[in-house]
């Protein structure tokens, strides 16, 4: 979601994305990778925020990408149940398997995001941290095909 583009006329903005918004603060360090994370995710809750307060009027159900939902987005409607579940990749060579995998072929994107990798790691493990101090279910899927995957969250869903 490179959101910055879309949200924001400040040209410091334009084309960021989660991995390279440590760009707003200074030199990538892990510091500012988390602190410029939190910053985008900052952004983009507000508009998760308008889409979870439509779903009591228009009665449909959403799953968001756990990297740009944040636990203050679980305060936006109580009318609203929300199940907060983060998908992780905590093996490495899984996560770099998975990459490969995602790319299909595509070697500039495998590229940029293999380049990428450590930063992605490091926002996962914040993510993996703040989850937890916060109720969100932590769901490892690094040796998992996707039916085992769905199977888990279908039973978190109905045991919740």
């Amino acid at each position: 979601m490179k959101l910055f583009k879309s949200y924001h006329k400040d040209p410091k903005y334009v084309g960021l994305s989660s991995r390279t918004a440590w760009k707003l603060i200074g030199e990538e360090n892990e510091t500012n990778i988390i602190e410029g994370f939190k910053i985008y995710r900052s952004i983009v809750s507000s508009d998760i925020d308008v889409l979870i307060n439509r779903v009591p009027t228009e009665n449909f159900t959403m799953i968001f990408e756990g990297i740009h939902f944040s636990p203050k987005n679980r305060e936006a409607d109580k009318a609203v149940k929300i199940i907060p579940i983060l998908l992780t990749l905590q093996d490495k060579e899984a996560h770099k398997r998975r990459i490969i995998e995602k790319c299909n072929g595509r070697n500039e994107l495998e590229q940029r995001l293999l380049d990428g990798m450590k930063t992605a790691r490091l926002i996962q493990e914040f993510l993996i941290r703040e989850a937890k101090e916060n109720g969100t279910i932590v769901v490892d899927t690094s040796f998992d095909i996707v039916k085992q995957t769905l199977n888990k969250i279908l039973k978190i869903i109905s045991d919740y």
